[in-house]
């Protein structure tokens, strides 16, 4: 019901700027149609026929891309499922998954960016930028790559994981013995284990809350309070 309802207000919101008879792929293609466009939700169709609702940021380095992961408080619990990640959940107005299976079907032509802005505990801010980004198909367990680096925040805590499959606490396609989906509350794409845990427990320090390694290329580890993942394509 909640999701009807939120679609529903999607929809009132999206009326005098976005005609709902033609369908966009992504926010970078609200943009494109609709260059006054403003951040906000929008209806999306990332496989051309199903809709999704998305946060677009349009302001951010021109505006156009689609948020598909946001923490900003706590108030939704990343701690899920296989099925739960591949769907999407939460709410798209605040802290969201936008779901894997979407994430694959925006990125599957390879022209992708992925931008990630951060907040620390501290209040310390830093942003990494990666050139074409992809999701792989379930098939192949939404396995993760990229090509090229750019930003503030550092690399390390991202490549670490690059070409990796995701990984859930009911589904391990980590390179550990154990399930490092369970041993550290999150979902991601585990190495054996994490240099980057961003879907894990909000608000804390320590391995198994949200935390990017070498922090601006300091060797040191930073906790986040605050998350956006998006992409531009």
């Amino acid at each position: 019901m909640y999701y009807l309802k939120e679609r529903r207000e999607s929809h009132e919101r999206n009326k005098g700027d976005i005609d709902p008879f033609k369908r966009v792929r992504s926010c970078t293609d609200i943009k494109n149609r609709y260059p006054d466009a403003t951040s906000k939700v929008y209806t999306i169709y990332p496989d051309g026929k199903t809709p999704k609702l998305a946060y677009c940021d349009m302001v951010t380095e021109g505006g156009g891309w689609t948020v598909f992961q946001r923490r900003t408080d706590g108030s939704v619990d990343f701690y899920r499922g296989w099925s739960d990640y591949k769907s999407g959940f939460g709410n798209t107005s605040n802290e969201y998954w936008l779901g894997n299976e979407a994430i694959h079907k925006l990125t599957e032509n390879g022209t992708c960016v992925l931008r990630i802005d951060m907040v620390t505990l501290q209040n310390e801010r830093g942003f990494s930028k990666f050139t074409n980004f992809t999701i792989s198909s379930e098939d192949v367990g939404y396995k993760m790559d990229y090509d090229r680096y750019s930003g503030t925040a550092g690399e390390a805590a991202f490549s670490y994981h690059k070409g990796m499959k995701f990984s859930t606490k009911d589904v391990d396609n980590d390179k550990k013995g154990s399930n490092c989906a369970q041993e550290y509350t999150g979902a991601w794409w585990y190495n054996a284990c994490h240099h980057s845990n961003l879907n894990g427990k909000h608000g804390g320090s320590g391995n198994t809350y949200m935390r990017w390694w070498d922090w601006k290329d300091t060797k040191k580890d930073a906790f986040m309070k605050e998350t956006i993942m998006m992409i531009k394509c």
